[in-house]
């Protein structure tokens, strides 16, 4: 249902997934660091997932490093993410290689905003400045986050869209009768 994004204070980001390189998480923290550097503060990050106990060291080290301890939190995995993604006003979705992009969709459906790296299963479905935002570089995260602060009214409609679109483009039925569809091109 409706979920009221950007209407308090501070941003909520999450970041949910396997904590790796791969999934850009070091970046996402990087990314942050840059954007508290360029002088928006006024956010809280939580990353949900897993990963080693090496890799969590280093974002902890470098989450430290950059003197950001009081904003994000690592989170633990849970299977239902959506109480979660409720709470959230920004998903980013920083995969370098991302196969069918289902946090994305399950963002999306959440009502949160989606912003995503413009690359593998993101790309086919974040429709940029439509449904969600897609950045191609850390750069385009920081402008666009820019104009997310002035101008979120746009976002949220924007948040809206994405909701929308996750409902009817990835809705059970649908999914179910598009793969039945493929089934049947094959069998031919």
């Amino acid at each position: 249902e409706k979920h009221d994004i950007l209407k308090e204070e501070k941003i909520a980001f999450v970041q949910v997934g396997t904590f790796s390189d791969g999934k850009g998480t070091l970046n996402t923290i990087e990314m942050l660091h840059r954007l508290k550097q360029s002088g928006i503060n006024n956010w809280n990050m939580e990353f949900v997932g897993s990963g080693t106990k090496e890799y969590v060291q280093m974002m902890q080290k470098l989450i430290f490093e950059y003197h950001m301890e009081s904003q994000i939190v690592i989170g633990k995995f849970c299977l239902n993410i959506k109480d979660n993604l409720y709470q959230k006003d920004i998903l980013i979705m920083n995969s370098r290689a991302e196969g069918f992009g289902r946090v994305t969709v399950e963002g999306m459906l959440a009502g949160c905003l989606v912003m995503g790296r413009n690359l593998g299963g993101t790309s086919e479905i974040i429709i940029d400045q439509v449904n969600g935002i897609a950045f191609n570089t850390e750069e385009e995260f920081l402008d666009a986050m820019h104009q997310v602060i002035t101008e979120k009214e746009k976002y949220r409609k924007i948040a809206e869209n994405g909701q929308k679109y996750a409902m009817e483009k990835f809705d059970c039925v649908n999914a179910a009768k598009n793969f039945m569809g493929v089934v049947e091109e094959c069998l031919k």
